[in-house]
């Protein structure tokens, strides 16, 4: 998740409510968002804070927050660059926000909100103020239009989840645009689920999950394969400042988990730091646990869209050093 946009002086805060079994409305007990006083009935069990600022509420969310810059990387101007080659300059040091990597167990259904803690109003789904766009697999921004300006915030699962119907074989263009100066490797392995688990011989016993020990050598050596439909497979980055199309299969249904060997290859990778220790040629991944510094280095942008940023302790956080971009058999 992304804090993008706060009001000047505006506080606010960014959670979850859980809600009713595959109920879509907002539903707790026998309440909906529509009735007067809902957020009063919510019991405090079944509230997620993710972001704040200003003052704490009862909720006690778990991160300040800070917005993006004003001239941040964002998804129009990263599709700008790929389709018409536009310029990322206006972007070079510009923070693009505070991310939070949360787990949501997947039994119930949850149910956005942003509360204006100045007003102490709470905007959730059925609100007219309160507007959430997707954008296909596992990208949405959920914003809110109040007195004191507009908050907003992008949620979005990290791995790379490929259509089609289950198991075939989908022809896929990976488009990658360089303007850091490293010269980085880019890879892409094929998870057990969306948490990042790996299976390494595809029996369906999960073998390394993110932060465990041996997790990014074993995710390395998957790609060696060059076969993504069963392991993963690498791509080197473009000269600075230019961009390549490369064409691989991935398995549709299948979740997929993009890496940056940072300024180096996956052999010098494999010789000098298996164990992905800091001070050494480092493995980024999709997952902050799975890094060396704990920190973020991929931004989704999209549903097959992505923003990297390729430095140790998460460098300027402008995350345009790359920008990868799928293409699924024509269906972006």
């Amino acid at each position: 998740m992304r804090a993008v946009s706060l009001p000047v002086s505006g506080n606010f805060e960014f959670g979850f409510i859980k809600t009713d079994y595959d109920d879509f409305r907002g539903l707790v007990g026998a309440y909906d968002p529509t009735d007067e006083g809902w957020s009063a009935f919510i019991p405090l069990e079944t509230q997620a804070g993710v972001f704040r600022n200003g003052e704490r509420s009862s909720f006690s969310p778990v991160l300040e927050a800070a917005p993006a810059d004003g001239l941040a990387l964002n998804r129009t101007l990263a599709q700008q660059v790929l389709t018409s080659g536009n310029s990322l300059a206006s972007t070079e040091h510009k923070d693009i926000g505070t991310f939070s990597q949360v787990t949501i167990e997947d039994a119930y259904s949850l149910t956005p909100y942003i509360l204006d803690l100045n007003s102490n109003e709470m905007f959730s789904v059925e609100d007219e103020n309160l507007s959430v766009t997707q954008d296909g697999r596992g990208f949405t921004q959920i914003s809110a239009d109040t007195s004191n300006g507009k908050y907003a915030v992008e949620v979005f699962t990290l791995p790379l989840v490929v259509p089609g119907l289950q198991g075939e074989a989908i022809a896929t263009d990976i488009q990658i645009h360089r303007t850091g100066e490293y010269q980085n490797t880019l890879g892409l392995y094929k998870l057990a689920n969306a948490n990042g688990d790996i299976d390494i011989n595809n029996d369906g016993i999960i073998d390394f999950s993110p932060g465990q020990a041996g997790y990014a050598e074993a995710a390395v050596r998957m790609t060696q394969s060059r076969d993504p439909l069963t392991g993963g497979i690498t791509f080197s980055a473009p000269d600075n400042f230019s961009q390549k199309t490369a064409t691989t299969q991935l398995k549709a249904g299948g979740n997929y988990g993009l890496f940056l060997i940072s300024n180096g290859t996956t052999e010098q990778f494999l010789q000098q730091n298996p164990g992905n220790q800091p001070g050494n040629v480092n493995a980024f991944f999709m997952y902050d646990q799975a890094n060396p510094d704990n920190e973020s280095h991929f931004m989704r942008l999209g549903q097959s869209l992505y923003g990297v940023e390729d430095l140790f302790g998460g460098g300027d956080r402008d995350f345009n050093d790359l920008l990868i971009s799928l293409d699924f058999a024509g269906n972006i």
